[in-house]
């Protein structure tokens, strides 16, 4: 009819980011025949981080926007996003965990200051909704946070969003980095993407709200393309937890810009036992779990923007 308007649909974040994979690839090809010949490339104002800065960051509304929230292993194939490999824990743990117990023996969160805290919260905090977890995921960072060597620290920054219209990631529940001093220091007065981006380290932790911890991988690995997107690093690590069960994920952008891979830890779960015959007596963390979920945090965020290397908690599943 004479007058109507029609609406123009646009596209929906995941078909953005497909299409910039497109242009990634084309671009490298192109970059590939003029290395051929000789060619110098010249840089464009409209260079690659330039358009997928533009694309991550421009306004979509409504459903259009990709909620990483309900991430599922679909939204992973869309934006070509596979798992590489699983990883175990390597046989010399034992070692690894005589280590960790000794360090920061002397300070307030010592190891066995964590036991004391942890089992103070069996007996305290019932497990009845999502929100319990975060007590448990404390302790084992404040525990990492006294591991850290001196002349550093680390700082927890928990609940941010990030800033991104594009990608509706909610929380990213909890970011740990370590940095000397100085660098702590003004990462704290000021936590934001600008300040993490000057760092050499950072740790993202997704926590799992309901249900079995595997069923929010999807979730947990969008969060870290999120990440590794905002603060421009190709290899991000991070975990997924409840706070009882963890798992932890080496993420990677792949170098020809098209997707993305991520290297999926074994469950590693931290269990109680009761003392009691009667089964009404005090709950008791087993040991050494809390040991090792403590010294892979702080060796992981130590190393967060690094692959798996020989020098590590894991080995890769043969």
């Amino acid at each position: 009819m004479p007058g109507e308007k029609h609406k123009i649909s646009r596209p929906s974040s995941i078909e953005m980011i497909q299409a910039l994979n497109v242009l990634k690839r084309l671009r490298s090809s192109l970059v590939a025949g003029e290395e051929h010949t000789g060619d110098q490339i010249e840089d464009s104002d409209l260079s690659q981080d330039k358009l997928e800065d533009m694309i991550v960051q421009s306004k979509m509304s409504g459903t259009r926007t990709l909620n990483f929230s309900s991430a599922s292993e679909e939204t992973l194939t869309k934006l070509n996003i596979v798992q590489r490999c699983c990883l175990k824990l390597k046989s010399d743990s034992e070692e690894r965990i005589k280590r960790s117990k000794s360090i920061g023996k002397d300070e307030f969160w010592s190891s066995a200051q964590m036991y004391l805290h942890l089992a103070l919260l069996e007996r305290l905090v019932p497990r009845e909704n999502e929100t319990t977890s975060r007590p448990w995921i404390d302790t084992f960072f404040y525990r990492a946070s006294a591991m850290v060597a001196s002349g550093k620290r680390m700082v927890i920054n928990m609940e941010h969003v990030m800033p991104t219209s594009s990608m509706n990631t909610g929380f990213t529940y909890y970011t740990a980095v370590i940095a000397e001093n100085s660098a702590a220091a003004a990462y704290h007065g000021n936590p934001g993407i600008a300040s993490a981006r000057m760092l050499k380290t950072g740790f993202f932790v997704t926590e799992a709200q309901k249900g079995p911890l595997f069923e929010h991988i999807p979730h947990a690995v969008c969060q870290l393309y999120a990440s590794s997107k905002q603060i421009r690093k190709d290899t991000v690590r991070g975990a997924l937890t409840n706070g009882h069960e963890w798992m932890f994920i080496i993420f990677s952008l792949n170098k020809d810009g098209n997707g993305a891979s991520y290297k999926l830890s074994t469950l590693i779960q931290y269990t109680v036992i009761n003392d009691s015959l009667d089964g009404y007596g005090d709950l008791k963390p087993v040991q050494p779990w809390p040991d090792i979920i403590a010294g892979i945090l702080l060796d992981w965020t130590q190393k967060s923007f690094d692959d798996l290397d020989n020098d590590d908690w894991f080995e890769v599943v043969a």
